[in-house]
C-alpha cells in the first residue's frame, strides 16, 4: 500500500530540535527518546511490510544550515522503513504569491489515491492553513483518505519559560470539521436545528 507522510522542518535559526520523551495523548504512538520528529513516530506506528512511503518535508530555507533536516533523516535510518523523500523549500517570508506556490507543490507532491498521514507541529503560522488546503484538494481531487493528523506540543513554565513536558495529540478530527459544516450547509434544516445538530456531531 502506498502511504504519504507529511511534515513540515523548522529552520535551525528558530530552533534545533532533538531527540525527547513525549508522552501521547489518546493515540498509541512510541513515546521514548530515540526519535525527534513526531512524523517518525506515526510512520513506525503505521508502516507495514510491502507498504511503499513517500514522506515530504516542508521547510523555509536560509544559510543556517539543514540539522533539523538532518535528524528527520536520521529518524528515518534509524527506523529502517523503505521511503522516498519529496523535500519542498520555500523562500524564508509570507508573500502571497510564495503561499500560493507552496500549496501548488503540496497538492501536487500528493500522490493519487493514497493514504496520508501528517503532523502539523512545526512550520510558519501560516502553514497548517496551506496544509489543511492541501489536504482536503488531495481528499476531493485526488481520492486520498487521511488516516490521521497530529499535533505535538511542548509546554513550559510559566514564569521561566523552560520546558516542562511534551505531549503529542491525534486531531485528525479537527480536519473534518469543514466537512461537517459542509453537510449542514448542504441540509434544508434551519439556523436553529442545524446548530442542534452540530451539537449531536460533535459529541459523537
Amino acid at each position: 500500500m502506498k502511504k504519504i507522510y507529511i511534515t513540515a522542518v523548522p529552520l535551525d535559526s528558530n530552533f534545533i530540535l532533538k531527540p525527547q520523551t513525549v508522552e501521547c495523548v489518546h493515540i498509541d504512538l512510541r513515546a521514548d527518546d530515540q526519535l525527534t520528529f513526531p512524523i517518525s513516530r506515526l510512520l513506525h506506528a503505521t508502516m507495514q511490510p510491502g507498504d511503499e512511503a513517500l514522506v515530504i518535508t516542508v521547510r523555509q530555507v536560509n544559510e543556517y544550515g539543514e540539522k533539523n533536516m538532518d535528524s528527520l533523516k536520521q529518524d528515518l535510518a534509524a527506523l529502517q522503513a523503505p521511503y522516498r523523500l519529496k523535500d519542498i523549500t520555500t523562500p524564508e517570508n509570507q508573500n502571497k504569491s510564495d503561499l500560493m506556490e507552496l500549496f501548488k507543490r503540496l497538492a501536487n507532491a500528493i500522490e493519487p489515491q493514497t493514504c496520508i498521514y501528517a503532523d502539523s507541529t512545526f512550520g510558519t503560522k501560516s502553514y497548517p492553513i496551506i496544509l489543511l488546503a492541501a489536504l482536503n484538494y488531495a481528499e476531493k481531487i485526488k481520492e486520498c483518505e487521511l488516516k490521521k493528523l497530529i499535533y505535538q506540543e511542548q509546554r513550559r513554565e510559566p514564569l521561566t519559560h523552560k520546558p516542562i513536558g511534551t505531549y503529542l495529540y491525534d486531531v485528525t478530527s479537527l480536519y473534518y470539521l469543514n466537512g461537517i459544516v459542509d453537510a449542514l450547509h448542504q441540509s434544508d434544516a434551519g439556523v436553529e436545528e442545524k446548530e442542534s445538530l452540530l451539537d449531536t456531531l460533535l459529541n459523537l
